[in-house]
């Protein structure tokens, strides 16, 4: 038996005319785009007898013009095999969470869902850990301390700190005991401060390290296909386990091979396109991180990828309309993106972004296309960016903001990612 975690995602117009493939990752990662809001039926892969399928919501500042073609619906339903689930949620920094519950009777938790990083982290009861709900394991009688220490840390140089904790933990705001399966996490009495104000409680990391909750779910549900895929969209979407749904997707999953599978997921990327023009970087292997809102790019990337929007945007009075980095654009914003630009009263969200290039990733013979209306970011006001940014140690990051419209399938067994 398979059991499957889905995402509903609904996209645009322009997603239609620029999904190209999907990506592949340390084991191989697959990625297609889905092709209606609803899932049609419980189809799966065809090695996986069936699948488990968990919703995701995403984290908006505000409201957005295109986000208001999107009709969340609440609730959840079984389809044929699948666990399929709505929601409403929205949250402000553009990363994505899914529910899970913690404990017997469970405590529901809101998780950023991230593919760069291995454990489950929430704050414990009487941890000054921000406005979040708090595990308390004197209310749950199967909570059992390993006697082990917890320490996290991340990229950008935070850090959490806690006990470790044994618990019946599951995936989803209504599943039940049979679903959840013994699992240790992290119980914070340190939260770091990015931690502290984001709007989700705590993280469930999804790395290709072992020991995870994806392989804990994958052995209690006996599912033959070590496989798991995220499905992102505008303001919600989806996670499988054990399978994926070929009836959410556009066109066939395009697979890659992962550069590795230990504690990330890597592929390598040989080209980035603007317009279909290639910027003639230099190939490189990034790590593919759901948790880290946009995708990072060295200077010397930065610098081509900001020269072919000027290139672009100079060869038409009729591209980019608007203001180039207006003055009231936030500084980092302003260093950090490729561009920011205003967004004219009378025009609508996709209808301005139509005006813009897409941005293709090139992996091995496969690309990824993505429209100007998934790599803008809200800056402040009526200001977009494009979510490409400088990193100050020259790496390659791909980014959430990168997979919105495609379902991202990591496929440990065979070591690819589509």
């Amino acid at each position: 038996m398979l059991t499957e975690i889905t995402m509903k995602v609904h996209l645009g117009p322009p997603f239609l005319l620029c999904l190209i493939l999907i990506l592949i990752i340390q084991v191989e990662v697959s990625v297609s785009v889905p092709s209606d809001p609803s899932l049609k039926s419980g189809k799966t892969n065809g090695n996986a007898n069936g699948s488990l399928y968990f919703p995701l919501s995403r984290k908006w500042s505000e409201k957005t013009d295109h986000e208001n073609n999107y009709n969340l619906r609440s609730g959840w339903r079984w389809l044929e095999g699948f666990k399929e689930y709505t929601f409403t949620k929205r949250e402000n920094d553009g990363v994505y969470y899914a529910d899970i519950r913690i404990g017997t009777p469970p405590q529901t938790f809101t998780v950023i869902v991230d593919t760069g990083s291995a454990t489950i982290a929430v704050p414990c009861q009487g941890c000054s850990c921000g406005n979040h709900n708090h595990f308390d394991v004197s209310k749950s009688s199967t909570g059992k301390g390993t006697g082990g220490r917890y320490r996290q840390c991340y990229s950008e140089g935070s850090c959490n700190e806690g006990s470790l904790i044994r618990e019946k933990i599951c995936i989803g705001d209504k599943c039940t005991g049979d679903e959840a399966v013994d699992h240790t996490f992290g119980c914070c009495s340190k939260f770091a401060s990015a931690f502290k104000t984001q709007e989700a409680d705590g993280i469930i990391g999804l790395s290709g390290s072992s020991g995870t909750l994806i392989s804990d779910l994958r052995s209690h549900h006996k599912l033959e296909d070590n496989v798991f895929s995220v499905c992102f969209g505008h303001g919600m979407g989806g996670m499988s386990v054990g399978g994926y749904s070929d009836d959410r997707h556009l066109e066939p999953v395009q697979w890659v091979p992962m550069v590795s599978q230990a504690s990330f997921y890597k592929v390598q990327v040989k080209q980035l396109y603007v317009n279909g023009q290639a910027i003639k970087m230099t190939s490189t292997i990034p790590i593919v991180d759901s948790g880290t809102t946009f995708t990072y790019v060295n200077s010397q990337t930065h610098d081509l990828l900001r020269k072919s929007f000027d290139t672009f945007c100079g060869a038409s009075a009729e591209n980019c309309p608007g203001q180039k980095n207006p003055p009231n654009t936030p500084k980092m914003d302003t260093r950090d993106a490729v561009y920011c630009y205003s967004k004219p009263e009378d025009m609508d969200y996709l209808t301005w972004t139509s005006k813009y290039p897409s941005i293709d990733i090139e992996f091995d013979s496969n690309r990824i296309c993505a429209p100007a209306s998934s790599y803008f970011f809200k800056s402040k006001d009526n200001i977009f960016c494009v979510g490409y940014l400088r990193d100050s140690r020259s790496r390659m990051v791909i980014g959430a903001i990168s997979m919105i419209g495609f379902d991202v399938i990591f496929d440990h067994d065979n070591n690819r990612v589509g």
